[in-house]
């Protein structure tokens, strides 16, 4: 029997293990429990449900927030210590989010280019504000959500990015 401490569970991983079960769930209209596995699966192939609706839209928008802030820290050096917390972020909500979404319906990243600017402060300014508004866009859709789980997913993504913003901008 080993004597080594089980790893600790941080509060990072747990959110986002909760925050992927809560998004499949949801997601997949598991919540419903007198719908059958048999009826479940008609409905998701021949249908989108409005939550997937969301989620693919998201997708779109946290692939071009993606695209640029890799552009912004790839040209600007400088700026990698302070953009790279958020860019894990933002990795991580699209991992999240590609979840919900069938292979049909995810966006092209291809199509989501975003040219970083060519001045470092207007690349920074471009990033906040994608980020501002991909905070928005959570926010937005949290309300409009239909299942309860994957509204509180999308209202913690906004937080999340809301946070990231408040030490960013406190930074300028």
């Amino acid at each position: 029997m080993s004597t080594r401490p089980l790893p600790r569970l941080t509060r990072r991983s747990a959110l986002g293990a909760a925050g992927l079960v809560s998004l499949g769930v949801a997601a997949t209209g598991c919540d419903d429990p007198a719908a059958t596995p048999s009826a479940r699966a008609t409905v998701r192939s021949t249908e989108i449900t409005h939550d997937v609706a969301l989620a693919v839209d998201l997708v779109a928008g946290v692939q071009r927030s993606v695209t640029l802030t890799t552009d912004v820290v790839r040209r600007f050096p400088l700026l990698r210590p302070s953009l790279r917390p958020l860019l894990e972020t933002q990795r991580a909500h699209l991992a999240l989010l590609a979840e919900a979404v069938p292979e049909q319906a995810m966006p092209s990243p291809s199509a989501n280019r975003v040219p970083a600017a060519a001045d470092r402060a207007a690349a920074r300014a471009r990033v906040l504000r994608s980020t501002t508004a991909r905070r928005d866009a959570f926010n937005a859709a949290a309300v409009e959500a239909e299942s309860g789980q994957f509204a509180r997913v999308l209202a913690s993504m906004g937080a999340g990015l809301a946070q990231h913003l408040a030490v960013l901008e406190g930074a300028t």
